[in-house]
């Protein structure tokens, strides 16, 4: 049995018949399945199709919360707009829906998190914060883990804090 799963990669919904084989293989009723996408081609019969096959979600991919930094880094303009339709697109067609977003230094050291956390309020998303490889980490007081509605905390053997096996954290 396998709980989750993140469908992701390239952009998924590009080669929808090949998407749509992989869903019909996948059980829903044992799996919470998501799918990773950038938003660009997202359609109200792409997201109905995706429900009807018991997707449980959609995560849209948005690296910037400035739309002409954002259309700049994915070179494609327009493409900030896309994403922000797209997770209104999915809602809509009764998936739940999720901001995935890099959070780089730049990002973070110019007030953008609390810029993409905004976003995520005004469309009723929850923030959650991959804190993997962060413990101990804070900026202006704030520690890791306490920026977004939840948080992940790996303690893999191969992180910088790692277990005997396989653990981790998640706080709220």
């Amino acid at each position: 049995n396998i709980g989750f799963i993140n469908i992701e990669g390239g952009e998924p919904l590009l080669e929808l018949d090949r998407l749509i084989l992989l869903l019909k293989a996948l059980n829903p009723k044992r799996s919470e399945i998501w799918i990773n996408t950038n938003g660009s081609i997202m359609t109200r019969n792409r997201a109905l199709k995706m429900n009807d096959l018991g997707v449980f979600g959609v995560m849209v991919s948005l690296h910037h919360w400035d739309k002409e930094v954002y259309d700049k880094f994915t070179g494609i303009k327009g493409s900030y707009d896309n994403a922000i339709l797209a997770l209104e697109i999915a809602r809509k067609a009764g998936l739940s829906t999720a901001i995935n977003c890099t959070g780089t230094q730049d990002l973070i050291f110019s007030g953008g998190f609390e810029k993409i956390m905004q976003i995520a309020k005004q469309h009723n998303l929850l923030v959650l914060e991959d804190s993997a490889q962060s413990h101990g980490a804070q900026l202006d007081c704030k520690k890791a883990g306490n920026w977004g509605d939840a948080s992940g905390f790996s303690f893999y053997p191969g992180k910088n804090l790692g277990a005997l096996g396989d653990a981790g954290a998640i706080t709220t």
